[in-house]
């Protein structure tokens, strides 16, 4: 895969491509710090492979296991401790949008004088990190090719982003393979946010031409391939077309930003422990359908991209398109309410303000207000 114009990461998009890691790590360093999810290096065999490939590359490593709910500043203080005891030369990250936004904040403030304040303050890293290898093993965030790092402190319910070039990964790897291990649920989820990511990214205020062919690549290979990895879950080639798709999502939403999902999905999930992509794949219908005044033809290209359909009307068109989302989300029994996960109306007022405040809803095609932010959260209670 070629790499979008002033992205610096250098993407590897092969199957079996795990075993070029050894050398990988060794053109940079010769002690690594490997940050991977609960158990998935151990569970399936990786970790077995990679002490064997390390070892024969004379590369030392530790690894670490995450111990909170996606991205917690507690697991980014700790790896920066481990990268500090062990003198780590490079991180590599194994897993989803999670472990990779842990390891890129620690590889990318770690010689801070003190990384929490980067967290807690909004500060900017003055200091170059260390080298991050990328290795995705589930499709959805394309966290692996993005300067930013989205991380929370679980106790104060703060859930924000480092933004910095230097969080760019050095290389992203792409082994579909990996993939073929994930369970179905959280397959769809994070499927769900890639192709809501791709959607934001197309009718952002910050979208460009070059942008908007990433965008629309994107929406193209993860509409074609997101029902098909749920139904088909050993479909290595959907596997691999959906890895793809999530990474040029991401391409573009780095340098055009996202809208009012991810705005209202980070206060939401932080609050009540939903996984990110459940609660963009309940927001995005009715947030499509809220921003259809303001962005009419893109949403009627998103029509014809989803359904290979072109009507005269593109109000239809896009309702079209609006629908397309709906049934892959109802195929996925991603079509559910708030309410039944346990959200109630109490948090509603914070998490209206902290909508409005993210830099995600300033890049909505419709200006949202107190109200409209209230009447879809109600609308998905």
């Amino acid at each position: 895969m070629q790499k979008a114009a002033e992205n610096p990461v250098r993407i590897i998009d092969e199957i079996d491509s795990f075993y070029k890691l050894p050398g990988l790590v060794y053109s940079l360093g010769s002690r690594a710090l490997v940050v991977q999810g609960k158990s998935f290096l151990k569970k399936f065999g990786y970790l077995e492979k990679l002490e064997s490939l390390f070892r024969d590359k004379g590369i030392a490593f530790v690894h670490y296991n995450l111990k909170h709910f996606e991205s917690d500043i507690r697991d980014v203080l700790a790896c920066i401790h481990l990268i500090h005891a062990h003198h780590s030369d490079v991180v590599v990250a194994f897993g989803g949008g999670a472990v990779i936004d842990v390891g890129k904040a620690a590889a990318g403030i770690c010689n801070e004088p003190d990384p929490s304040d980067t967290f807690y303050k909004g500060l900017s890293p003055q200091k170059i990190g260390i080298p991050l290898i990328a290795v995705p093993t589930i499709a959805g965030t394309g966290a692996e090719v993005t300067p930013n790092a989205v991380i929370s402190d679980e106790e104060k319910n703060i859930k924000k982003s480092i933004r910095s070039p230097v969080l760019f990964p050095h290389t992203a790897l792409l082994d579909a393979r990996l993939t073929l291990t994930v369970p179905q649920a959280p397959s769809s989820y994070s499927g769900s946010d890639a192709l809501c990511q791709a959607i934001e990214a197309y009718v952002s205020t910050g979208a460009t031409d070059d942008t908007d062919e990433l965008s629309q690549k994107a929406i193209r290979y993860i509409g074609e391939n997101l029902m098909a990895i749920y139904e088909r879950p050993l479909d290595l080639a959907a596997r691999k077309k959906m890895l793809t798709g999530s990474v040029l999502a991401a391409l573009a939403f780095s340098r055009c930003r996202l809208g009012a999902v991810h705005g209202m999905a980070h206060p939401i999930g932080i609050r009540y422990k939903i996984p990110h992509g459940l609660v963009c794949a309940i927001l995005l219908p009715p947030v499509m359908e809220h921003n259809l005044p303001c962005s009419i033809d893109k949403y009627a290209d998103i029509g014809n991209i989803l359904t290979g359909k072109t009507l005269q009307n593109k109000t239809e068109q896009a309702f079209m398109g609006i629908n397309a989302v709906r049934k892959c989300f109802r195929r996925m029994n991603l079509d559910i309410t708030f309410s039944s996960l346990g959200v109630t109306e109490d948090f509603l007022d914070d998490i209206v303000k902290e909508s409005l405040a993210s830099s995600s809803m300033k890049h909505n095609p419709r200006p949202y207000t107190e109200d409209d932010v209230k009447a879809i959260f109600k609308r998905c209670l």
